[in-house]
């Protein structure tokens, strides 16, 4: 409160009425950031909370102590390298032409 007796708020970033404004897109701090970068997909939050209080067994603590690089690596230590995308008939063809079975 001020002297005046009004409330002023103490957060520096712009407010432009009640309620849970960062909920709207407008109001998203990463918004301008995933508007440059359209190809970032959200980071998969529950995914992770799961895989590392659930399969790795981490302590609160310990998993929010990591980096998401760190959780990477851990996830990757226990389900082996990412899989690749199946092959597509435009990729099998590609394929088939370069290496063909010699018949």
């Amino acid at each position: 409160m001020t002297d005046s007796g009004s409330t002023r708020s103490v957060c520096s970033l712009p407010h432009n009425g009640g309620g849970n404004d960062v909920a709207r897109p407008e109001n998203d701090p990463s918004a301008r950031f995933r508007a440059a970068s359209p190809s970032l997909a959200p980071f998969p939050w529950p995914r992770a909370i799961g895989f590392g209080l659930g399969v790795l067994k981490l302590s609160p603590d310990a998993f929010w102590a990591m980096t998401p690089r760190e959780l990477a690596l851990a996830a990757r230590a226990v389900l082996g390298p990412a899989a690749a995308p199946p092959l597509s008939r435009a990729g099998l063809a590609t394929l088939m032409m370069r290496f063909p079975d010699g018949r």
